[in-house]
Parts: C-alpha cells; sequence; structure tokens
C-alpha cells in the first residue's frame, strides 16, 4: 500500500501556544489552525460526556465554564509526572502529561493537514534547552501516540537559530537567542559563519515565562479590584479562571498601548472596572525580568571572556514581544534587539531541520531513534529529482510507504551538526583529603569527548572503587558535593591485593553526542571489571556546522 507525497512538518510544542510550519519550495510556512490562528492554544478540555477531547482555542475560551476538565500548562509536567488528576471532586478522573501532549499534537497534525491538504506525518518537535533525557523521551512518545513520526526531537533555541541563519542572514555574527516563552526562558550564543552554527554557550530558567507576567498581572488586578469594592471574599475558581484570561488579554494590550481595562463583577454589588498602566505592570514585573537579564548578562560575560564579542540579540518566543522586554535589553547590552518572528522562528527553523535530517545518509535505520528498531519508520531511498530538490522514500512499520518532498539549498543540506555539553559531570574523589566533585567534563565543552586522568586509592588494600557521578554548571576544577546533583553510581572491580594508600588508577570518561556517557577504569594498564554507562541528556545542546 502507498500513501501520496506529503511534506516535513515542524512543531514548536509550546508550554501556553503551540505552532506547526511545514517546508514548502524550500521555505517554512506556517499552517493556520481552522480557526484562522498561526498559534493554538496549549489547552486541552476533557469532559466525561464528550466523544473526544477539545483542544485549542474553543477549550481556552471556555475554560471559565469548566474549570475542573481544562487542563494547561501540561509541559511542565512531562518528563516529571507520571500522571494527575482532574475533573470536578465527586468525579476525579486520571490523565498523563504524554496523553494531553498527545491530543494538542493530533490538533496541529489535523489542522495542518486541512491547511496543506496532505497527510501530517513526519514530524521534528522541539522542546526547551533544559529538558532532559526524560522530557524528551515523553515528549517523543506524545507524538508517536499522536500517530506522528518523530523524526528528532531539537531544542527551541537551535530551531529558532537554524530559520535566521538558513532564512534571514548570511553574515558572519555572533548572535544570542533570548528566547521568553509562555513558561520556559532560555538565553543561547552561536557563532553564524558561511554554513556553519556553533552554540558557544546556553542559560535559562525552566519556570520563568509569560505564566509568571500573567499571574502578577491577576494580582495586581485583584488588589485594586478589592481596593475599589472593599471584597474580601475568596474569588471562585469561575471567577479566577475569567479573571485569568481577561489578564492575559490585558497583557497583550499593553503591549501597543499605555493603559488597559479589565472589567470584573463578582456579584451585582462587586463590581469594578480596573485600569492598568504599562508603567505599572512594568514595575510590577521587573523582577521577573531582571531574572532574565542577569541569565543573559552570564552568557554576554562568558563569550567576551573568550576574547569574543556578540553582535545581535535575537528575541524569540511570545512574550518577548513585551516592550520592557527590548527596553531592557537595550539598556544593559547598548544593542537593539531583533524581534525574530517571536511565535513562529522555532516551528519554521524545525520544519527546515526536519528536512536537513532526512535528506542526509541515516547510518542506522530507522528514523526518529527509537529505542527498538521495529518501533520506527525507515528511508528506503533518496531520489534526486531534475528541478534540484529531493524526494524521500519513507517505508513505515505499518507496511506503508509514503513519499515526502524535499527542497533545499545545498548550503544547508551540507550542514553537521554536533552537540556541547551544557551541564558539567564530574565524579567525587578526595581532594587534600577532603571529599570534592572533580570536573571531568566541563560546561560548554565540544562533543563527543574523552578524558583519562589519575587518580591515588585513598588507603592501602583497595580492590574496588565507588563511583559517582553528578551533573552541575560549574566550570571549577573541583567544588563541594552540595553544588552538584548526583546523577549515577557504580563500582569498578578488580584492583591487585595489598596495594598501598595513593596507588594509581587512571579513570576514562566519556560523553557521547547522544547523551551517553561511560566511566571507566585501568590499573596499570588493565581494565577494571565493570563500568558506570547513564544516558543523560539533560546536559546536551546541539551545535551545527
Amino acid at each position: 500500500m502507498s500513501e501520496g507525497t506529503s511534506y516535513v512538518f515542524g512543531i514548536d510544542l509550546g508550554t501556553t501556544y503551540s505552532c506547526i510550519s511545514y517546508l514548502k519550495d524550500g521555505h517554512p510556512v506556517v499552517c493556520q489552525s481552522l480557526e484562522g490562528e498561526n498559534t493554538t492554544p496549549s489547552v486541552v478540555r476533557m469532559l466525561p460526556e464528550e466523544d473526544a477531547p477539545v483542544v485549542g482555542r474553543t477549550a481556552k475560551d471556555m475554560a471559565v465554564i469548566y474549570p475542573d476538565h481544562t487542563i494547561q500548562f501540561v509541559k511542565s509536567k512531562i518528563g516529571h509526572v507520571e500522571s494527575f488528576e482532574y475533573g470536578s471532586d465527586d468525579d476525579k478522573r486520571t490523565t498523563t502529561p504524554v496523553e494531553v501532549s498527545a491530543e494538542i499534537l493530533k490538533k496541529l497534525a489535523s489542522d495542518a493537514s486541512a491547511y496543506t491538504n496532505t497527510t501530517v506525518k513526519d514530524v521534528v518537535i522541539t522542546v526547551p534547552a533544559y529538558f532532559g533525557n526524560n522530557e524528551k523521551d515523553a515528549t517523543r512518545e506524545a507524538g508517536i501516540q499522536a500517530g506522528l513520526n518523530v523524526i528528532d526531537i531539537v531544542e527551541e533555541p537551535t530551531a529558532a537559530a537554524f530559520y535566521y541563519g538558513c532564512e534571514k542572514s548570511s553574515e558572519d555574527e555572533i548572535i544570542c537567542i533570548f528566547d521568553l516563552g509562555g513558561g520556559t526562558f532560555d538565553v543561547t550564543a552561536m557563532k553564524m559563519e558561511a554554513g556553519a552554527m556553533t552554540v558557544l554557550t546556553t542559560d535559562g530558567n525552566h519556570d520563568l515565562g509569560g505564566k509568571n507576567w500573567d499571574a502578577e498581572m491577576v494580582a495586581l488586578v485583584e488588589e485594586k479590584f478589592r481596593e475599589q469594592t472593599g471584597y474580601q471574599e475568596e474569588f471562585d475558581s469561575e471567577i479566577l479562571q475569567e479573571l485569568q484570561l481577561k489578564c492575559e488579554t490585558a497583557k497583550r494590550q499593553l503591549t501597543n498601548t499605555n493603559t488597559a481595562s479589565v472589567a470584573l463583577a463578582v456579584d451585582r454589588k462587586n463590581r469594578a472596572q480596573i485600569t492598568i498602566t504599562r508603567e505599572e505592570f512594568d514595575a510590577r514585573t521587573s523582577y521577573l525580568l531582571a531574572t532574565a537579564i542577569d541569565l543573559t548578562r552570564a552568557v554576554f560575560d562568558r563569550i567576551e571572556e573568550r576574547g569574543m564579542k556578540i553582535d545581535k540579540i535575537l528575541l524569540v518566543g511570545g512574550s518577548s514581544f513585551m516592550p520592557q522586554v527590548a527596553e531592557a535589553i537595550k539598556n544593559e547590552f547598548n544593542m537593539t534587539p531583533i524581534l525574530n518572528e517571536p511565535n513562529e522562528a522555532v516551528s519554521k527553523g524545525a520544519c527546515i531541520y526536519a528536512a536537513w535530517k532526512l535528506v542526509r545518509p541515516v547510518p542506522t535505520p530507522p528514523i526518529g531513534d527509537p529505542k527498538e528498531k521495529d518501533q520506527g519508520d525507515t528511508v528506503v531511498d533518496i531520489i534526486d529529482n531534475e528541478d534540484g530538490t529531493q524526494t524521500i522514500q519513507i517505508a513505515g512499520k505499518d507496511g506503508d510507504t509514503r513519499h515526502v518532498n524535499i527542497s533545499l539549498p545545498g548550503t544547508i543540506i551540507d550542514k553537521k551538526i554536533n552537540t556541547i555539553a551544557t551541564k558539567s559531570f564530574g565524579i567525587k574523589a578526595y581532594v587534600n583529603r577532603v571529599e570534592k566533585i572533580v570536573n571531568l567534563i566541563k560546561k560548554d565543552t565540544v562533543l563527543p569527548f574523552s578524558t583519562t586522568q589519575t587518580f591515588g586509592t585513598y588507603e592501602a588494600n583497595m580492590e574496588n572503587i565507588s563511583i559517582e557521578l553528578f551533573q552541575s554548571t560549574s566550570y571549577e576544577d573541583y567544588y563541594d558535593l552540595e553544588e552538584g546533583d548526583k546523577i549515577g553510581d557504580s563500582m569498578l572491580e578488580g584492583l591487585p591485593s595489598g596495594l598501598p594508600a595513593d596507588s594509581p588508577v587512571d579513570i576514562t570518561f566519556t560523553l557521547a553526542e547522544n547523551g551517553l556517557i561511560e566511566i571507566t577504569g585501568a590499573y596499570n594498564g588493565s581494565p577494571l571489571n565493570g563500568k558506570l554507562e547513564k544516558t543523560y541528556s539533560e546536559g546536551i545542546g546541539t551545535q551545527n556546522s
């Protein structure tokens, strides 16, 4: 059985809003939703009496009526929470972040299918730079549950830079990607050269985003309402939902105007028209923006310490539309940031990345890097067409065959994707008889990386060595135990008996591009038994060259 010809798609699966794009005639195009919007609210309503979940604008707009059955901000749970409850007190139900995310992806794919008049199957999904292996695996699983072939998972800053480097600029420069989304913040410095993009360093906060600004707007409006009306009772859930929606609208209004109004009525007696000025809102949220600026300053400082200079700042993420963001950046860094299509750049870059991924030789089928080979789809042929495009023939695991049209400039096809460590990794050892963490790989190191260091046995007659692996953001050679997070341990065995204290043992640490950590040991050239293996992609970031 054979399907028709389709495209590749890139999905920005956001905390508050999501976006899907496809590659048409070599350029990314956003697929509008059935509601005629370029983004879709990442909101799902799950009512027992409804045949299927309701996703997107309708679910968000009706959340005030169905607050107990409306699920938002699920991205903050994926990979961390196995399941959670929703529903009314007398009818609690259980779902998972993966299931809810799959419903969002189904809505995006269905709308994009209607928009392009093709089947949506082959996708790249983006995640924040801080997402670890658990979060990435859960995001991939959501895509699989949505019926998609997930070619790859790629970090949001990388996707945004991919779009900028392929579509916006060919200059040799160092750019800073300031990505303030609905629920997360990432800041990444990248070196852009002809035919190459290189990640230099990255930082961020996984709990900082537009939702925090929304919460402050809600608090500000509530305070003013109580001052004007004298109302002191707690708001019920429906009033809070209504207030949340109106405050989000007011926040957006302050992007283009100096004042915004929120009408709120608890009952006939207690009602008011609240006016918020941009100045008030900026002052109220200044501490949030200061956190983002401090993290950005840290990135600037690291780049300058290496003798380099950042030339441009690109704004990505819907929350970067707020005027206070550009103003603070200009004041702090003396440069005017560039709005890099904040709501769309990530999904556009993801669809370019998807095409790039498919047209390159695949070393080990199937695509999508599934845990089991028979779970994925396989590229069986790449056909070069006379017009310079490629047609990718893909064999699905269900026996179907489909064709995907790819049109990319040769300069993009020839790019090579490398990785860097976005965390430092070290082991516990004694330094001057005090337990410390000794850094074996430092943040921003280009991967793959391998190093061998010699340690001495702590006491005489040791035959086994305990290896405890930690990760941190430290650039120091060694640091205190409480500054790191333990992520794995193992035992190396086989030292000869009777060794004196301080006998030399070689420890080899290897970190592969796919996030696989391996630690082995040797004494006098002879390998010790055992090793520590850990797949830990949280410390991995994409580097393009």
